[in-house]
């Protein structure tokens, strides 16, 4: 069974709610969503350093935005609060996301399961894109689930609820 390359499997897209987003963020397709909250309370993607994740925002499909765009991904505006987006903050829902790996090549496995993981990303053009990293384990926000017996390159994750951003 094939399964999709990033998005939530498991969960409810009911739980949760539509938050401002920073300025000149990048949603590469194909890839994760995990979000999280910066000092203003707008959406910000989860890069490497993140600490802590808010939730996983639904991101438009096309490659338009209120800022120009490339196919490969969505650009929120430069203007910080232009646009919103709706973000799922349900703890127990599960997402699969593409792994990626530092260091020798790590293929997800049973073994895995219950491990806490790291986020893999920056936020630019070229090289952004959300991914796991299952040979970090830094600030532990993800944690292992399941993955994929057909793609050990896909991974199923929750978000760690040790490690959710709340809102005030």
């Amino acid at each position: 069974m094939a399964y999709r390359v990033h998005g939530m499997i498991k969960g409810n897209y009911l739980t949760g709610g539509y938050f401002p987003v920073a300025a000149s963020q990048y949603f590469r397709h194909g890839h994760g969503g995990f979000v999280c909250l910066n000092a203003d309370g707008r959406l910000e993607v989860a890069l490497t350093a993140t600490q802590k994740l808010f939730g996983w925002a639904i991101v438009p499909s096309s490659s338009s935005g209120a800022a120009a765009a490339g196919v490969n991904y969505w650009l929120s505006s430069a203007t910080a609060g232009a646009d919103v987006l709706y973000v799922i903050t349900d703890v127990n829902a599960w997402f699969s996301i593409p792994v990626y790996q530092t260091g020798a090549l790590v293929d997800a496995s049973q073994a895995r399961v219950g491990e806490a993981v790291d986020i893999n990303c920056t936020n630019d053009a070229a090289t952004g894109g959300q991914t796991t990293d299952l040979n970090i384990s830094t600030n532990d926000i993800l944690l292992v689930k399941g993955w994929t017996p057909d793609d050990t390159k896909v991974i199923f994750v929750s978000m760690n609820p040790d490690e959710i951003q709340v809102t005030n």
